[in-house]
C-alpha cells in the first residue's frame, strides 16, 4: 500500500481500485462520485495523480453509501 501523504500515480489507483485506467477519467465527470469526495487529478509533467488521504477518504465514504443502501 502507499504512504498516506504521497500523491498516487492514476495507473496506480485504477489498479489499486481494480479499474481499467481510462475509467479514471470517466469518474471525473461523475457527479455522484464527486460528492463521495473522488478526488480531482492532480497533474505533474503532463501525468494525472491523486491525493493518498483524499482517495482513502473517498473510499470510505463509498463503502459507507455501499452499506447504506441496503445493497
Amino acid at each position: 500500500m502507499y504512504d498516506i501523504d504521497e500523491l498516487i500515480p492514476d495507473g496506480k489507483v485504477a489498479k489499486l481500485l481494480h479499474k481499467h485506467i481510462k475509467t479514471l477519467p470517466r469518474w471525473d465527470q461523475n457527479e455522484r462520485l464527486k460528492a463521495l469526495g473522488w478526488p480531482a487529478p492532480i497533474v505533474i509533467n503532463g501525468r494525472k495523480h491523486r491525493s493518498g488521504p483524499k482517495l482513502k477518504a473517498f473510499l470510505k465514504n463509498a463503502a459507507s453509501a455501499y452499506l447504506d443502501s441496503g445493497a
